[in-house]
């Protein structure tokens, strides 16, 4: 089931990053703290609720693993989503005069993100390499070579 909602991700990944939200139009507080902190929270206890309490439930030896295998899954979802809302920060940066401690603020969430990365390979590479899997065939078939639209990154 875990890997369902990994291709799911893979499958929403490309309508995510073309969204108004990781363009960066809705401005730092709303980005990084709304759709970011809030969001982030949301995905995390999503992804407990619906397979978390199927892992609690196990009694048996395998309950550990399942616990551990919904801990990957969320890391996953979170990067993925984490990294388009440090994408939106960084255009929002490109776009305002932040002082120079926002400047440097903004660097360590980009610092920390791409952080983040290395970690779901090393934690959940099995997962990883379905998602990468999936998102290169999503590429070459169904989107046809075009992952940021042009027209959509315009308006």
């Amino acid at each position: 089931m875990a890997y369902l909602v990994v291709l799911l991700a893979a499958f929403l990944t490309k309508p995510f990053f073309n969204t108004k939200l990781c363009r960066g139009e809705y401005g730092f507080f709303k980005t990084y703290f709304l759709y970011g902190g809030i969001g982030s929270f949301a995905i995390f206890f999503g992804v407990f609720f619906l397979f978390g309490t199927q892992a609690l439930e196990n009694d048996q030896s395998t309950g550990n693993y399942a616990f551990l295998t919904t801990a990957r899954l969320a890391l996953l979802c979170l990067s993925v989503y984490l990294s388009g809302i440090s994408w939106a920060v960084y255009k929002i940066k490109l776009r305002s005069d932040f002082s120079p401690i926002m400047n440097f603020y903004v660097v360590a969430i980009l610092i920390v993100s791409v952080l983040l990365l290395p970690s779901v390979l090393f934690r959940a590479p099995v997962m990883c390499a379905v998602y990468a899997a999936a998102l290169f065939v999503l590429y070459k078939t169904a989107w046809n070579g075009v992952f940021i639209n042009k027209e959509a990154a315009s308006d």
